[in-house]
This record gives structure tokens, C-alpha cells and sequence, in this order.
């Protein structure tokens, strides 16, 4: 996924070194050469360090994909 691709106020899959699963975040601010992401969801084993609105620095690497309205977490 390049930067310019990405849609601020989506959802996307994303996984930074500082997550051990990768969460679903919402972009909040686009830069040059890293986003801004508010995690919506992420997995029981990351919540210690990140409570969902927690704002992320993550890198165009980080960012796995798209998250359409229909993807749950069981």
C-alpha cells in the first residue's frame, strides 16, 4: 500500500514493531513518509500497552491493507 493510496478516516490492517498482532487502525493524518493511526481494535495480548484511541506513528510498511465494514474479530 503506498501513502498517497491511503484514505484518511479508513480503517486498514496494520502491524508495527511495537505490536505483537497486527490491529485495525484508523488513519488520522498523512504525512510524507509515515501516518498517523487511531487504533479501533487490537488484540487482548497488545492491550497492556495500547487502549483503543491510542494515536500510532506508523511507517508505509506497516500498513497490510484496507478493512472493509464487514470484518469482525471472533
Amino acid at each position: 500500500t503506498m501513502l498517497e493510496d491511503l484514505v484518511i478516516g479508513k480503517k486498514y490492517e496494520v502491524k508495527t514493531k511495537d505490536f505483537q498482532r497486527p490491529f485495525v487502525g484508523e488513519i488520522k493524518e498523512i504525512f510524507e513518509d509515515y501516518v498517523l493511526v487511531e487504533v479501533a481494535h487490537c488484540e487482548l495480548i497488545d492491550q497492556e500497552k495500547f487502549k483503543d484511541k491510542a494515536i500510532v506513528k506508523a511507517q508505509q510498511y506497516d500498513i497490510k491493507g484496507p478493512v472493509d465494514e464487514k470484518y469482525f474479530f471472533s
